[in-house]
């Protein structure tokens, strides 16, 4: 049985005691940790704290006699980089510890297995995957401050991406050092406060989320409310909410009227339209001539719920049930071939689980809905037509869900009442005169036609708790080795992203990293470890080195970083290679082992998600990477 969730409004009270614990731990971390890094010359020396901040230089004053001043800019980056890098990490892994140790009430303590409800696990591996897109450290924004003649530039993650000083130098090492240290830390003090960049991300991640229930229309493909249609809420005294999660274009028609609307893809809102509310998608708004009341948001961050229907049929099928004209039958809960309702006929239900093969209502036909002892449940397997009428034997709205499993498209040309869900079909609604289609409709694609009217009613029981619905397919098989056959997945916000077929080391296509401004970021998307076995205790990586480097003697380094939601792991460094030693213009063997904690939750939860991060110098380039694999 489904082990119920915890009622948000008890969650906020515990969160801000979580955060201000956090905030406790990690304010006391930030002042215990002081690291230093030095260069392989010991040359220059650079001491770091916790908070990220940039406590002291040691510059030797051979390095200013004479100075090229790109060499050295480089070559003190690279060890303030490593001090400030080593410093946070220090900070984050003590607090990911701590935290291991805090639980949410009503939720699974860490390492404990997810709620049961059908598709948690994939709707909040997807929610955080959402999350992390919006987060501020992936940002291509760049901060500078200068200090005197040294110019300071930092990333988003507040890594320096150059240093840059006034030509002609005239400075003491010690005075220099003192600039060095102030341009970095002014820098780094732009990068941390950034209101306009985090302000409501939180809280816009929240208004652009909604579940099945909130949604008078629902499309996992493509969304069309063409002109005139009107969709209310079920007050009728408001508008209806929508959403599509597709990638294909949402369009709302000329004199349409609807609610608030969330999309994945972008927006057409035509001339004339209204929506009576905010609008937000992932992609581009044209709203040229409409009316749109509340906010608008581009570039949004959408969550919306995977629409999946797993139904398991019983073994066999009772004979067809045709009703003829002008005729009556009533039949109870199970499984018919097809159920066939002609004009005028009808056919009465019962509280329960019916199953058919097709479903098909003449005009004028009408299937009566006896929901007295809880609501009915009708799965139609192959085929769904529908011009009759679904009519609650009390008098009521009727108290029924359809989900269509068929692929041909399901026209609702007469008045419907219930819920129609199709998750692998279009659904047509169609006008039906000055009567209202009352309930919701979630499908592959769904077409509310000219001057059509909807009024939403949400159905009484939320899809993980359907009746007779299989536990959600397991995630695809392990991926012990990740190629790059496919490259979709993989992003970066400083760099261009490029599958190719030369060079490759393995399979047919390896990743271009190219345009290289500094320290650049390449991000993949969850995927299964569900096969790597107990023995694997080690990440590996092939990565081409390019012989366009502008520092041949400081190429910089490559960083590995985990996230595994499922074990409450975030952002888990792996490990560092300095890519220096390394041959040019040929393939590399990256090899790290797996820090114990990323190898346990690797190896006992199935989705993860990998972060590479070359901190190298701009202008070098263009780097391969192929052929991820555990061993």
């Amino acid at each position: 049985m489904t082990t119920p969730l915890p009622n948000p409004l008890a969650l906020p009270a515990f969160l801000n005691d979580l955060e201000r614990m956090l905030w406790f731990l990690e304010s006391n971390y930030q002042k215990q940790i002081v690291v230093e890094r030095a260069s392989a010359d010991q040359k220059v020396r650079a001491r770091a704290d916790g908070s990220g901040t940039l406590r002291s230089m040691a510059i030797d004053a051979s390095l200013l006699v004479a100075p090229n001043l790109t060499t050295l800019g480089t070559a003190l980056r690279s060890v303030i980089n490593d001090a400030l890098l080593a410093a946070t990490q220090q900070v984050a892994a003590k607090l990911s510890h701590e935290a291991f140790g805090f639980s949410v009430p009503g939720l699974p303590a860490t390492g404990q297995p997810a709620p049961d409800f059908a598709g948690f696990s994939r709707t909040a591996d997807a929610v955080f995957s959402k999350v992390l897109a919006a987060s501020v450290c992936d940002s291509s924004r760049l901060f500078e401050y200068r200090q005197g003649p040294v110019g300071a530039v930092v990333n988003a993650t507040r890594q320096v991406a150059s240093l840059s000083f006034q030509s002609p130098l005239v400075v003491s090492a010690p005075h220099l050092e003192q600039l060095v240290r102030d341009a970095v830390n002014g820098a780094i003090e732009l990068a941390t406060r950034r209101d306009t960049d985090s302000a409501g991300v939180v809280r816009s991640i929240l208004d652009a989320s909604a579940a099945f229930q909130d949604l008078v229309l629902y499309a996992s493909d493509e969304l069309r409310v063409d002109a005139g249609a009107s969709l209310r809420n079920s007050a009728g005294d408001g508008f209806g909410m929508v959403g599509s999660a597709g990638a294909t274009q949402t369009v709302v028609g000329a004199g349409a009227e609807l609610g608030n609307v969330l999309s994945v893809a972008g927006v057409t809102v035509q001339a004339g339209a209204h929506v009576h509310g905010a609008l937000r998608t992932s992609g581009q708004l044209s709203a040229a001539g409409a009316d749109i009341t509340g906010p608008t948001v581009q570039d949004a961050v959408v969550v919306l719920p995977e629409l999946s229907l797993n139904v398991v049929f019983p073994g066999s099928a009772a004979a067809a049930v045709i009703v003829a004209s002008d005729t009556q039958r009533t039949i109870a809960p199970g499984y018919y071939s097809d159920l066939v309702v002609r004009a005028r006929g009808k056919l009465v239900l019962s509280s329960g689980v019916y199953f058919c093969n097709s479903l098909v209502l003449e005009a004028q036909a009408q299937v009566s809905l006896n929901a007295a002892a809880g609501p009915i449940f009708l799965y139609v397997r192959d085929s769904f037509t529908f011009q009759g009428a679904f009519v609650d034997a009390g008098g009521g709205v009727p108290n029924v869900f359809v989900g269509y499993l068929g692929a041909a498209t399901a026209s609702v040309a007469a008045p419907f009442s219930g819920t129609l869900s199709a998750p692998n079909a279009k659904v047509d609604v169609q006008a039906t005169g000055a009567t209202d289609h009352v309930g919701a409709f979630h499908a592959r694609q769904i077409e509310v036609h000219p001057n059509a009217r909807i009024r939403h009613l949400p159905f009484g029981v939320i899809y993980e708790n359907l009746p007779n619905l299989a536990a959600p397919p397991a995630l695809a098989a392990a991926a012990v080795h990740l190629g790059f056959e496919d490259s979709s997945g993989w992003t970066s916000p400083q760099a261009q992203l490029a599958s190719v077929t030369t060079p490759v080391n393995q399979g047919t296509r390896s990743l271009r990293v190219a345009n290289i401004t500094g320290s650049t970021e390449i991000i993949g998307s969850l995927f299964s470890t569900a096969g790597v076995g107990a023995s694997v205790t080690r990440l590996r990586l092939d990565l081409w080195v390019s012989t366009t480097q502008p520092t041949p003697s400081a190429v910089g380094e490559v960083q590995l970083f985990a996230t595994i939601p499922g074990a409450n792991v975030y952002g888990a460094f792996v490990g560092v290679v300095d890519l220096t030693p390394l041959s040019r213009g040929v393939w590399s063997l990256i090899d790290l082992e797996l820090p114990p904690t990323t190898r346990d939750a690797i190896r006992a939860h199935r989705n993860t998600q990998l972060k590479i991060v070359l901190n190298v110098t701009s202008g070098s380039g263009p780097y391969f990477l192929d052929n991820i694999r555990f061993a």
